[in-house]
């Protein structure tokens, strides 16, 4: 099936407000997955259509081959740049395999679970969609108003 760039903008605002929702009945390992999801769906609206796209599902070869940061400006550049960041440090394509107890233990290893009171897990996934919300909706708005 082909996908044109329309068709990842609204897949990312769909699998943006999945997250959120999966997010407020505390189904964080899903809501992780669904906002690096996101994430993916809005840089391959921005990928070249005239070259192969073949990142996969690593953000950051991902956004090597989409020219999403062509189109924003320094100061939002910044902003999307961290957002990434974040979302990357918490998304991995395979977490959809992931169990919670996993999930939970990969974070631990990856040490983010520090300087976090209370439920590790549940604060990564807020801080996953949070970012993955400003580069979706940064996205999608570069997408309509060019």
């Amino acid at each position: 099936m082909k996908f044109s760039p329309d068709d990842y903008i609204n897949a990312a605002k769909e699998r943006i407000g999945t997250a959120r929702e999966l997010y407020s009945l505390g189904r964080y390992v899903d809501c992780v997955y669904s906002s690096g999801v996101s994430v993916e769906c809005v840089l391959r609206a921005f990928a070249p259509t005239d070259e192969p796209f073949d990142g996969r599902h690593d953000l950051k070869d991902l956004l090597k081959g989409a020219a999403l940061e062509q189109f924003i400006g320094s100061r939002s550049r910044a902003k999307l740049s961290a957002a990434l960041g974040e979302v990357w440090e918490r998304w991995k394509n395979n977490y959809r395999y992931a169990s919670e107890d996993r999930l939970r233990a990969e974070f631990k290893r990856r040490k983010l679970d520090r300087k976090i009171k209370g439920d590790f897990l549940k604060e990564n996934a807020r801080i996953a969609l949070e970012n993955a919300l400003t580069v979706v909706n940064q996205g999608a708005f570069k997408w309509k108003n060019g």
